[in-house]
């Protein structure tokens, strides 16, 4: 959904779960690798094609990642042009110069970009600023898949048969460790990652302990920012998850998470996934707990996710990922 009025308020009801469009939501100032995937939104109208993700491939240029659109032609490069006075910029479309998207910004990664996106117009046969124009890693807190020897810092433990993603989330976490690595049955442990992610096609090997799971390749590990599944952390992530995710969550949970607005800016939330029973649910509020219509009024959301099934075995599959951006309003 990429509705982007300014001071529009937009709730959809999908289930028990509540679609909200309102203003703002800070912003993670931390530089990230390069993701996998990542999104572009903003505007329902210009270049309105070119909202969609983009798939990191594996032929570089300029000395940056080359991401490939998955639903047109279009691509998100890095290039030198005199189109843009020789001054090196990020471009979204089939070529540099066309009408699209171009950002002045000399970041590694796309999803690193803090420059102010120029939208072609073609109404005006001309280009305009797009403040409102974001660009994210599409599934917040998985960074993608890399060579080990990739992670930095690497603390190494085998899990053998009963490695998951979340059983090695949950060993770095508690290990004060910010990144967690899943290479087939062993769990690296580290502080970051010092290039940019491989395509999914090298990260295959399903996990030992759940084969719904992927545990990265020969040589190569699938890594996660250890916030992913934690419950009720204070951060400026951008994303949701449910406890313990991509695994099941317990039978009695109940977790909160706080969003702090600013008055300028537009939140939107992605539902990615959402596979729950009956009597699971997510219920955003303000923080007086009231669950009414959220205005520009407010500065602070409340996100309370409560399980209360009884189905708790190591196979049960129910989860959710929320994912949340900002923008600028138009």
């Amino acid at each position: 959904m990429n509705v982007m009025e300014s001071g529009a308020v937009v709730t959809a009801i999908y289930g028990t779960l509540c679609l909200v469009i309102l203003t703002s939501l800070p912003t993670n100032a931390q530089n990230l690798p390069g993701c996998q995937t990542v999104r572009i939104s903003g505007s329902t109208s210009l270049q309105s094609h070119l909202m969609t993700t983009y798939t990191i491939s594996d032929q570089p240029h300029n000395g940056r990642p080359v991401y490939n659109s998955e639903t047109t032609s279009d691509r998100i490069y890095y290039a030198f042009t005199r189109y843009h006075d020789d001054v090196p910029a990020w471009f979204v479309g089939p070529t540099a110069g066309q009408p699209g998207l171009h950002v002045k910004d000399s970041t590694d990664y796309p999803n690193n970009i803090k420059g102010m996106f120029n939208i072609w117009d073609p109404y005006t046969s001309g280009w305009k600023d797009a403040p409102y124009i974001r660009i994210s890693c599409a599934d917040a807190g998985y960074l993608g898949c890399f060579d080990n020897t990739h992670v930095v810092n690497a603390q190494e433990v085998s899990l053998g048969t009963g490695t998951t993603v979340d059983t090695c989330i949950a060993r770095c976490l508690n290990g004060h460790y910010s990144i967690a690595a899943v290479n087939e049955e062993n769990c690296l442990c580290g502080s970051g990652v010092n290039s940019y992610s491989r395509p999914s096609s090298v990260c295959t090997t399903r996990c030992a302990g759940d084969d719904g799971q992927t545990c990265g390749g020969s040589g190569r590990a699938d890594v996660y920012q250890t916030w992913v599944g934690a419950c009720g952390y204070r951060e400026a992530t951008g994303a949701i998850y449910s406890p313990q995710y991509p695994g099941a969550y317990s039978r009695i949970e109940n977790c909160t998470w706080e969003i702090n607005l600013d008055p300028d800016k537009v939140i939107k939330f992605y539902y990615n996934v959402w596979e729950v029973p009956a009597g699971d649910k997510l219920v955003i509020t303000d923080k007086s707990g009231q669950s009414r219509t959220l205005g520009p009024d407010i500065d602070t959301l409340w996100t309370n996710w409560s399980s209360r099934t009884s189905q708790d075995s190591p196979g049960h599959s129910d989860r959710t990922s929320t994912h949340f951006g900002q923008t600028k309003s138009p």
